[in-house]
């Protein structure tokens, strides 16, 4: 069991990472970012927090109103708050990708972002140690109304978008696009791995420690 535990932390690890890669294309575009980070923005902008201080703050409500649907946080979950930004950091500040690129390759970037995005989350999901916190609310949507991924995740994203929109928070052609496919996306991905997220079972806090004595 405890050589299955270390899989699965690798596993996720490289979800965190090809995230983090998603995310940085996207902000390399230029076209206009994400709904969650719009809206992330948009606190940062009406508020004393950095970037990523809200983006953190926003995981940690997430995480709350997830427990509300019965999704218990897992390693995953805590991880993700911290981690998925410290490899945008370094992605970013070693000029991984760069920025000086014309409007066709801009396109290009923001699709490619997509992709590793969706896939990054289907690998840390199906870790199998807890969601992320804003995927751990969406499982938790999923479950509790019993509706397909693109459902859920849409109908999330379009929200915090408009509240996003209206903090103030960056909007463009790019985000409109993420906005319109990133649920498609991910279902796209879940069905490709033949992967159903209501079958998953995640390990919390308290099945972490039982499960590395086995």
């Amino acid at each position: 069991m405890y050589k299955d535990i270390i899989k699965k932390l690798i596993r996720l690890f490289i979800g965190f990472i090809v995230v983090a890669f998603g995310i940085v294309f996207m902000l390399n575009s230029g076209l206009g970012l994400s709904p969650w980070d719009t809206f992330q923005k948009g606190i940062s902008d009406i508020t004393f927090l950095t970037f990523g201080q809200a983006t953190q703050l926003v995981g940690f409500v997430m995480i709350f109103a997830g427990y509300i649907l019965r999704v218990k946080p897992g390693l995953a979950t805590i991880c993700n708050m911290y981690f998925v930004g410290l490899f945008i950091d370094i992605i970013v500040a070693k000029n991984i990708i760069p920025t000086d690129i014309n409007q066709f390759t801009k396109y290009i970037f923001l699709f490619i972002g997509l992709i590793l995005l969706n896939y990054g989350i289907y690998l840390y999901i199906s870790s199998g140690l807890g969601a992320g916190p804003r995927d751990g609310f969406m499982l938790g949507l999923i479950k509790r109304f019993n509706v397909k991924t693109i459902v859920a995740k849409t109908a999330l994203e379009v929200t915090v978008l408009i509240i996003g929109i209206l903090m103030g928070g960056p909007f463009g052609a790019g985000t409109l696009i993420i906005t319109a496919s990133n649920g498609f996306i991910l279902q796209r991905v879940f069905d490709v791995m033949k992967y159903e997220p209501n079958n998953q079972k995640h390990l919390s806090f308290n099945d972490l420690i039982p499960a590395t004595k086995k």
